[in-house]
């Protein structure tokens, strides 16, 4: 049953710790991650793109492929890119190199996503995960504002004061686990 919140995933990075590879295309257990993910959120929400990364790598897929609002800034570009484009008030933004999504533990964010919620920020260990949190619309114009100043982090917005955040504390869920370097495909 899909839910009223849109999905973005975040592909526009530069894979440099993977060698310069497209981390959305990294095979996993036969299938490359996008597909592994998209076949994830499509069980969940009705409304899905990809923010970032060249549509003639990515595309294809039946989502559209953003450009980020701010080319190579980071996963903060594409997290813009996906609230200026939903026509959902929340929009799950997920990294694309996830390739162990749980539709259980992204429906639970999800879930915490109501009116006046600016984000639904994961806790993982103790740590934030900003790039797979539940972010609303509302969040746009703070994100846009960091941006023009050449702030990137996207931690930094889901600390930021001014924002009604929820946190879910979650242990070493495996949907949260990324891969970054060539051992963590080991």
């Amino acid at each position: 049953m899909a839910i009223d919140v849109g999905a973005a995933i975040l592909a526009g990075g530069a894979g440099r710790r993977m060698g310069g590879v497209v981390k959305a295309l990294i095979e996993v257990e036969g299938v490359a991650i996008l597909d592994r993910q998209l076949a994830v959120l499509r069980q969940l929400c009705t409304e899905i793109a990809i923010a970032g990364g060249d549509p003639a790598q990515l595309g294809g897929r039946g989502v559209p492929v953003l450009a980020d609002a701010v080319p190579g800034a980071g996963p903060l570009a594409g997290i813009a890119a996906a609230l200026a484009a939903s026509r959902a008030l929340h929009v799950l933004c997920v990294a694309c190199d996830m390739p162990y999504l749980d539709p259980a533990v992204l429906r639970q964010l999800c879930a915490a996503a109501a009116p006046g919620v600016d984000a639904v920020v994961p806790i993982v260990d103790g740590r934030p995960l900003p790039v797979c949190t539940v972010y609303a619309r509302s969040c746009l114009e703070l994100i846009l504002d960091r941006l023009d100043r050449g702030q990137r982090r996207a931690s930094d917005v889901v600390a930021d004061s001014r924002l009604r955040v929820v946190s879910i504390q979650f242990h070493a869920e495996p949907s949260f686990r990324n891969v970054n370097t060539p051992d963590d495909l080991r």
